[in-house]
């Protein structure tokens, strides 16, 4: 595709600066369009309520992050990241154990959210050809017969609505329906929906990090186990901080308060996260979100579609945020854009939807296939779904002693590795010998 022409990008959140970084490589112009005002530090905004949780960067979308940004781990770190094997440098209790400790050769990247986007957002803006309108609305899409032909805005700071023209828009607005609605506005069918309803609501808390808690470790991860509700993560962050998040399933709220939240963490499966508490030093206030359920939107089946107009990240899949799938699967979206903008815009979003879908399959089938062992979760457990269950567990029993079913598992929930790498020969043979002692 030769570089011409504008694109301009619904939303500043991290899938709408991949893609702006994407097109900014095939574009004269890139206009990045974000209701917020943009922070001139790393700090958490409105329209990015995730930023105040826990954000763990999975192995994928840290190496899709060097490849769009040479040196993007290397200078998170110079702003306080930290950077340890994934695990060597981690716990996690899942399936009623720990996996085993040991030094695997993937690296995890541990920060706060607002860091991370922060330093992408600065590199994006840093190319030539890229420009941001913060603080403006986008009201809907202008089109022309069958092609979206721009979009329409207004600033927060101003009355009148201005159209900005364009020869392609994505809509990176998040998981809420606004982008789906421009284009069904123009006329055009709304995609199917699958949605996984867990009904979690989760609160995180901030608290100094001293030398030698967790022994050293950066990150500790406590899934539940059906029946139980209760989950945990503890996250090491910049300016000597942890991040503490409890996670109730199923309507299940932890409490805010200091004391209310040690005692949440005691009730886990496992003591390290209350142990770690015990008496740390809370900083600030409480965070609180609720995520209802996770949502995929089948844009890849619809018969017709606008010429012009794509939606990218949350707005195709969102994920249950346990599982850190979100800002990897975006990544991993921008690598699909790149190639599909490069067969040219005619076609492209038929090209795109079929590519990113191949893309979200693979979190998708994990996430679910988890959250469906809670019986109060609808949805239909196939047989295909009660066997990879099944043969998960049993690979998890094995993975508290066997450093090879340990990596082979953290890479599959790293996005490095479908889930298929789970069935090879090699692997299934140790499952059946180690899984079967408990």
């Amino acid at each position: 595709m030769t570089r011409s022409g504008r694109a301009v990008v619904v939303g500043a959140s991290m899938g709408g600066l991949l893609a702006a970084r994407v097109l900014a490589d095939r574009f004269d112009e890139v206009v990045v369009v974000e209701r917020d005002t943009l922070p001139a530090t790393q700090q958490p905004r409105r329209g990015v309520p995730q930023g105040r949780h826990t954000h763990l960067l999975l192995g994928r979308g840290r190496e899709v992050l060097e490849q769009h940004f040479p040196g993007f781990t290397s200078e998170v770190v110079d702003r306080g990241a930290l950077v340890g094997d994934l695990t060597g440098r981690g716990r996690v209790f899942i399936r009623g154990g720990f996996l085993t400790s040991f030094d695997s050769g993937l690296d995890c990247v541990c920060a706060s959210r607002p860091l991370l986007e922060q330093v992408v957002r600065e590199r994006v803006m840093a190319m030539g050809n890229v420009r941001v309108l913060d603080g403006t609305d986008t009201l809907g899409l202008r089109a022309v017969a069958d092609r979206v032909t721009g979009v329409r805005t207004r600033r927060r700071d101003a009355p009148d609505e201005q159209v900005l023209d364009a020869d392609l828009v994505v809509g990176a607005a998040g998981r809420a329906a606004a982008s789906v609605g421009w284009a069904t506005e123009l006329g055009y069918p709304a995609p199917t929906q699958e949605e996984i309803r867990v009904d979690i609501t989760y609160v995180s808390r901030r608290y100094r990090r001293r030398p030698g808690d967790l022994q050293g470790d950066l990150f500790l991860a406590v899934t539940p186990e059906p029946p139980g509700v209760r989950a945990g993560a503890v996250l090491a962050q910049e300016d000597d901080l942890w991040i503490v998040t409890l996670i109730g399933y199923l309507g299940e709220r932890p409490p805010e308060d200091a004391d209310g939240f040690r005692r949440y963490a005691a009730s886990l499966p496992t003591r390290a996260v209350a142990d770690l508490l015990g008496d740390a030093e809370p900083v600030g206030e409480p965070a609180v979100a609720h995520f209802p359920a996770s949502r995929r939107r089948r844009f890849e089946r619809l018969a017709t579609l606008p010429e012009g107009y794509l939606v990218v990240a949350d707005a195709i899949s969102s994920f249950n945020p346990v599982y850190g799938q979100g800002m990897s699967v975006a990544a991993e979206e921008s690598l699909v854009l790149a190639r599909a903008l490069d067969e040219g815009l005619a076609g492209l979003p038929r090209r795109f939807y079929r590519a990113a879908a191949t893309v979200v399959d693979m979190p998708w089938t994990i996430a679910a296939s988890s959250d469906l062992r809670f019986p109060q979760v609808p949805g239909e457990r196939s047989v295909q779904v009660r066997l990879l269950n099944a043969y998960i567990a049993r690979l998890l029993t094995g993975a508290r002693r066997d450093p090879v079913l340990a990596r082979a598992f953290t890479l599959t929930n790293n996005l490095m590795a479908g889930p298929r790498s789970l069935l090879r020969p090699a692997i299934a043979a140790r499952v059946m010998v180690g899984g079967s002692r408990r």
